[in-house]
């Protein structure tokens, strides 16, 4: 229980707090996949703050196997809950005048921390039950659920060119070839 109410409970809270100090209050976080990028990137930085204390302690030896693993580990165990912090903005800035609005985006909230503390408290359990392997295969998971947030995120992005027009003049060439 330490792994998960220690561990993945502190550190998962200082990404949040991050997040929601920094980037929550500006206009920059304007869709899902920006959610997504800005908790990877604090990720990153902290796992290498922690890494730093890692070389302290254990030296060089140490630090090459936890930048290969726990570097995109950190990212991975993330990207939940920056995925639903951007949906909580996202739904606040369209509910502006609902004075209810802002219940489903705090359970988004809650809930987006609360599933990454449970990745990373499993992660840190498995790798002190000496289950490497086991823990590896989750970074593995939790690499695939990066992609399928992010693709998703990116299908929805406002930002990106849509490829219609295209789409519309290949389905009449080939309705012409019929």
């Amino acid at each position: 229980a330490a792994f998960w109410l220690m561990v993945g409970v502190n550190e998962e809270f200082a990404k949040m707090i991050v997040l929601l100090l920094i980037v929550y209050p500006k206009k920059d976080l304007e869709e899902p996949f920006d959610g997504i990028l800005y908790v990877a990137i604090f990720a990153l930085g902290f796992a290498t703050i922690e890494n730093w204390f890692y070389l302290e302690q254990y030296g060089i030896p140490v630090i090459v196997s936890r930048s290969i693993i726990t570097l995109p580990a950190h990212a991975f165990m993330s990207v939940p809950m920056g995925f639903l912090v951007a949906k909580s903005k996202i739904h606040l800035q369209r509910h502006q005048n609902d004075p209810h609005a802002h219940y489903i985006p705090t359970l988004w909230i809650l809930s987006g921390w609360l599933y990454s503390t449970l990745l990373h408290g499993s992660y840190d359990l498995l790798l002190s039950l000496n289950h490497e392997y086991l823990a590896y295969g989750l970074v593995i998971l939790m690499a695939f659920q990066t992609l399928w947030l992010g693709r998703g995120a990116l299908k929805k992005s406002r930002f990106l060119p849509r490829k219609v027009e295209h789409l519309k003049e290949e389905k009449e060439k080939f309705r012409a070839q019929l």
